[in-house]
């Protein structure tokens, strides 16, 4: 049985109506892949691409989504808390 990233994100989210991952290196691209597989089917998918000198270009280039550090992302979520927050 093969497992990689791809293969739990699809498991993971396959019930769900949205989905994001946020990824660093090659081995994300898996994650990538499965979030495009589960839009095919109706999930709402973002692919986050933390990008630093050592990330590769590929990874950057399929993200819907580019942030700099993982204080980015930080402040992403926060964001993404505080709009739901406003709409509720």
């Amino acid at each position: 049985l093969e497992v990689d990233k791809g293969t739990v994100v699809e498991n993971l989210a396959e019930t769900c109506r949205a989905a994001c991952f946020v990824g660093d290196d090659v081995g994300d691209l898996a994650a990538f892949a499965a979030l495009d597989r589960l839009e095919a089917k109706g999930t709402r998918a973002v692919r986050v691409a933390v990008a630093d000198e050592e990330s590769p270009p590929e990874l950057r280039a399929r993200a819907d989504l580019v942030v700099a550090d993982p204080q980015s992302v930080k402040r992403l979520f926060q964001a993404l808390v505080s709009a739901a927050a406003e709409k509720t």
